[in-house]
């Protein structure tokens, strides 16, 4: 055979195998795992030139590591393929493996390095006219944009990505981009198209023999229905949404149909009713490791107890159970923010060092010049979407305006049970000298660690949140002055503890605490302002210190007082 014979025959055989391997994504990745390195291992696919193939072999598995919890692994062998210096994959031969890239990374909370990836991808599957490809780059683009916050953007990445699967008559990918605009409908509150998009996507599932895409689609719907308040109607999905999938093999996908028909009673007001079995269904998120949804079940047993169905005491024992599950959802993803950025940190080192040995400045230089002006663009927009959102993105904590909301239920809360509320205002300690000595990527890994060791060092039911810059305040419900006080020094305490990893190196890190205890008519803006005045005072009185109402420093800097 030919060496053209050969390669047609190649593309032919991955088009019908890739058909059959994407089937396994994302319930069997560990199969799919193995069926690409046997078919890696052939000697026709080993020995070929035709690297679009292998990119595209090679992209799947780094996806299917992902899924089965090897992301880091996956990224450093991407790196690898991408910036090896024989050039092996060059062209649109690097679409599918940056593509792949940009996967790992959203899976970690790099939206903004992902997003760019993306773009990058997008670019060079166009150049060489791969619909696919350009297709499947609009979908991860949309994705990325709705989980930002920027539904309308990801809309319209969606109605690009949906004409160019219909052209190819894709349909797995056509349903996959119609349930994805249908949530974006749904967050458009646009109720009655979004209930319209899931129906069209559920005939085209059925009618090209597409089940556990259905299943997905349909639990989506039921959500719709739920939000139009068409409750029997969202209550018969909800339950052949769990009939569906009540043979074990989709396990979240079953607790989420029972968490809707929970929602479902809670509409209606019979909030006594679904008490026992939220509780039930709480017990097995926390068994199964669900965290986001176990945060949505306590948050909603904890106000159908504050509604009524609970004594002062249950129901406090609800909010601090319902705390100390976001905590350990925040610190889980910090904990992978942290993870990302000390791995980016790592590889950009490593990167430089090839750059260097085979002196690809001018290459590197010609594509940062060609996409300087799309990138800043993308940057921007990204950065936008961010302040839009609740969460903080680098840290994963509560951001500034989550905080105020939190700060008004708090002090609501504190009146109606007659406890104190205080808070700790900490702010990291010359954090421009690191940012100056260290750079900006040395920076964020320090706020990442900080927010981290602020997260770990609070009591079950306590919350902190990125204020600004290096500053991040503490809500300390039920804490008196005195207690506050202890808490602010064990927040310095666990900052100061041991130094922050950077890259290749580590950082001393301080704080100062400015502590203080809200009066009954207080305003949020008189709160922040009276633990603002206290974080100065801790900064004049020479940094690293904890300073309450008093003015006198506790823990281990009690000897030196503030001067008037």
């Amino acid at each position: 055979m030919s060496e053209h014979g050969a390669t047609t025959a190649l593309t032919t055989w991955w088009a019908g195998e890739r058909l059959r391997l994407t089937a396994l994504y994302p319930l069997r990745c560990d199969r799919l795992i193995v069926e690409l390195d046997a078919a890696l291992a052939r000697d026709d696919i080993a020995a070929t030139d035709e690297r679009g193939v292998l990119a595209e072999m090679l992209g799947l598995r780094a996806r299917a590591q992902a899924i089965c919890g090897q992301t880091e692994t996956a990224i450093r062998e991407l790196h690898a393929l991408l910036d090896s210096g024989d050039g092996r994959f060059g062209g649109a031969d690097r679409a599918p493996l940056l593509a792949a890239l940009a996967n790992c990374l959203e899976s970690l909370g790099q939206y903004a390095d992902a997003l760019d990836l993306l773009h990058e991808a997008h670019a060079l599957y166009a150049s060489s006219a791969d619909l696919r490809g350009v297709a499947s780059t609009r979908l991860s683009m949309g994705v990325m944009h709705s989980r930002c916050g920027d539904h309308a953007i990801g809309y319209g990445h969606y109605r690009e990505a949906l004409a160019g699967f219909e052209r190819l008559g894709e349909w797995a990918g056509v349903v996959r981009t119609l349930n994805n605009m249908g949530l974006n409908e749904r967050n458009l509150d646009r109720l009655e198209e979004s209930l319209a998009t899931f129906d069209r996507a559920l005939r085209i599932a059925e009618e090209q023999a597409l089940p556990t895409v259905a299943w997905t689609l349909s639990g989506n719907r039921a959500r719709t229905l739920l939000a139009m308040r068409r409750l029997d109607a969202a209550e018969r999905a909800f339950a052949q949404h769990a009939r569906d999938t009540q043979d074990g093999t989709w396990t979240q996908t079953g607790l989420d149909a029972r968490f809707g028909l929970l929602e479902v009673a809670h509409a209606r007001g019979e909030r006594r009713s679904i008490v026992p079995p939220l509780q039930q269904l709480v017990v097995e998120l926390k068994a199964a490791r669900h965290l986001d949804m176990e945060v949505r079940a306590r948050r909603l047993l904890a106000e159908c107890l504050e509604d009524g169905e609970g004594d002062v005491a249950t129901v406090l024992d609800a909010y601090k159970a319902l705390r100390e599950c976001e905590r350990a959802w925040f610190d889980q993803r910090a904990g992978s923010r942290l993870r990302a950025s000390t791995l980016m940190a790592e590889l950009d080192a490593a990167r430089r060092e090839v750059e260097r040995e085979h002196q690809l400045r001018d290459e590197l230089a010609r594509a940062h010049a060609a996409l300087t002006i799309e990138s800043a663009e993308r940057g921007a927009r990204a950065e936008a979407l961010y302040r839009q959102a609740h969460e903080d993105a680098l840290t994963g904590l509560p951001n500034r305006r989550d905080l105020a909301e939190r700060l008004c239920a708090e002090r609501r809360r504190g009146e109606r049970f007659a406890q104190p509320l205080s808070i700790a205002m900490v702010d990291i300690d010359h954090f421009k000298a690191i940012n100056d000595r260290h750079g900006h990527a040395a920076g964020d890994q320090v706020l990442v660690e900080v927010a981290r060791r602020l997260q770990q060092a609070l009591r079950s039911g306590d919350l902190v949140a990125r204020f600004g810059g290096e500053e991040f305040v503490a809500l300390l419900p039920d804490a008196t002055h005195e207690q506050a006080c202890a808490l602010g020094e064990r927040l310095r305490r666990a900052v100061a503890a041991a130094p922050v990893p950077i890259g290749r190196g580590a950082c001393a890190v301080t704080v100062s605490v400015g502590v203080m205890t809200c009066a009954g008519d207080d305003t949020n803006d008189v709160v922040l302002a009276r633990a603002d005045a206290r974080l100065y005072a801790a900064k004049t009185a020479g940094r690293n210190r904890v300073i309450g109402e008093s003015g006198v420093p506790v823990g281990a800097n009690a000897h030196d007082r503030v001067q008037a």
